[in-house]
């Protein structure tokens, strides 16, 4: 085939990107044979793609934390899994925010592949992240957790995450959410005074300090919370919907 019926095929909005790309991973995953990771995980993560053009369709302005400015292009939210040798992209997503710079959009079929996905640009991110998820569960990705960052650790996306079927492990922000420890709330920089910092250990292999402890959140329930400690003042906290989990 020549250019033009590549052209033709990709900017037709008639076909199901999605349901391609999920047939090519379970393929591949399939094919996969022993490998050193026994719980398999899905990553979620963003990444914003520069672009120049102004009149671009769902073309906005995002804040990049890597560059500490705000750039014109598309935020791409992923979904991938991982399996301690490969990772096999499954699911991804145009996250457009409110400030672009035109209100273009080309006329489509309303039943088309293309304007459901133009429709979800709209959407919330952390909506987005939960549908992806909820279809990698039902489509049958066998995977232990679900990782990701701080952004997305709110306690009611934890929640929805944890109810699909797949446990959580993330970054925790140090914000003012509370946590029920011995039937008292506390933040979590609270939490790391008043009770994670005092049974911190060494972990030799890691060459930090940590200690876990378990709480509780309003709508997840019991989770468990890793500190981890380089010594001095520089502390981080990661949180585990699996409380029987060892955080060494």
């Amino acid at each position: 085939a020549q250019k033009d019926v590549y052209y033709r095929f990709i900017n037709c909005e008639r076909f199901n990107w999605r349901k391609f790309t999920y047939f090519v991973a379970l393929k591949m995953i399939n094919f996969c044979g022993d490998v050193p990771l026994l719980q398999k995980v899905l990553i979620a993560d963003d990444t914003i793609t520069a672009k120049t053009g102004k009149d671009i369709e769902l073309v906005s302005y995002h804040f990049d934390h890597k560059v500490r400015r705000t750039i014109l292009g598309n935020q791409c939210l992923q979904l991938g899994y991982h399996n301690g040798i490969n990772f096999f992209p499954i699911d991804m997503a145009i996250k457009t925010s409110a400030k672009r710079p035109n209100n273009k959009i080309r006329a489509i079929d309303k039943r088309t592949n293309g304007w459901h996905r133009r429709t979800e640009a709209l959407n919330k991110k952390t909506e987005i992240l939960v549908q992806m998820i909820e279809r990698a569960f039902k489509s049958g990705i066998d995977a232990a957790f679900v990782l990701f960052d701080s952004w997305f650790s709110h306690d009611e996306v934890i929640s929805k995450i944890y109810k699909t079927g797949y446990g959580v492990i993330c970054r925790l922000k140090k914000g003012h959410v509370r946590y029920e420890y011995q039937g008292k709330p506390y933040t979590l920089k609270q939490l790391w005074q008043n009770a994670a910092k005092k049974k911190t250990m060494f972990i030799s292999k890691y060459q930090v300090k940590g200690a876990c402890i378990d709480v509780a959140l309003p709508k997840t329930g019991p989770v468990r919370i890793l500190f981890l400690s380089d010594g001095k003042k520089e502390w981080h906290a990661l949180l585990c919907t699996d409380t029987s989990l060892k955080g060494t």
